[in-house]
């Protein structure tokens, strides 16, 4: 319950406390922050919808029930934006290609199309240039502590005069994950009817949707509603290299 607003916290000092250089420099809070930031902005959506931030909890669950328009999520959106970015950044320095929920029983299953691959073509070429080839993937989560201060250092350099085009394949997942959670924030409450969880289902499924469709990392920032600048995603995208 108390998940989001940890969060909130750890990004808003790492925030106001550091600048320049130092912003980018690998952190404990950083790690932290990147991990848990999808989760927590699950959690904010289903313990802190429906009363204003820092508010009273006690009419939770009423019939008349709807998301406060001051609500957590919308008061700290910047902050968990820029948390999800560091999640992104922090996966694609460990070489994390998928959710980790994937079965490693040899079970029949139905083939299931992935929508991401169509952008993959920019960080698969990044990788293999820094690894040599097919496995660069499965190798970067492991090493020495050595070998990770300087793929750190690697990471920092390769980011210098980056744009967003270059890592739009790994921004990819968590800015669609941004983009469904603020859906969700719009509908979900506590006792929902059964008419209008089906109504409010069918929204977030249209936002997954044009998400999916969108054909480059621009038309994805304008469709997941996020006005935060290229400069300023690419930074986090690197705090949360760094910090792997």
């Amino acid at each position: 319950r108390v998940l989001s607003a940890g969060l909130l916290a750890a990004k808003s000092m790492r925030q106001s406390g550091q600048s320049g250089k130092a912003a980018c420099s690998p952190s404990p809070l950083t790690r932290g922050v990147a991990d848990s930031a999808p989760m927590a902005a699950l959690t904010c959506i289903l313990f802190h919808n429906e009363s204003p931030d820092l508010g009273s909890i006690d009419k939770l669950g009423t019939e008349e029930s709807k998301p406060s328009p001051k609500r957590r999520w919308v008061v700290g959106k910047d902050l968990f934006l820029r948390s999800l970015i560091n999640c992104a950044g922090r996966r694609h320095a460990l070489g994390i290609a998928g959710s980790g929920c994937a079965s490693g029983r040899n079970t029949p299953s139905r083939n299931r199309s992935n929508s991401f691959a169509d952008w993959d073509y920019l960080d698969d070429d990044d990788d293999d240039n820094d690894d040599g080839g097919g496995n660069s993937r499965s190798s970067r989560g492991s090493g020495s502590d050595s070998e990770r201060q300087r793929k750190r250092s690697n990471n920092s350099s390769a980011l210098s005069g980056a744009d967003v085009d270059d890592f739009g394949a790994a921004l990819r997942p968590m800015l669609t994950y941004y983009a469904i959670i603020n859906a969700m924030s719009e509908e979900y409450v506590l006792n929902l009817e059964d008419a209008r969880i089906d109504e409010a289902a069918s929204r977030i499924v249209q936002t997954v949707e044009v998400c999916h469709r969108a054909a480059n990392i621009h038309e994805l920032l304008e469709k997941a509603e996020i006005t935060l600048s290229h400069k300023a995603i690419i930074d986090e995208f690197q705090l949360g290299m760094v910090c792997a």
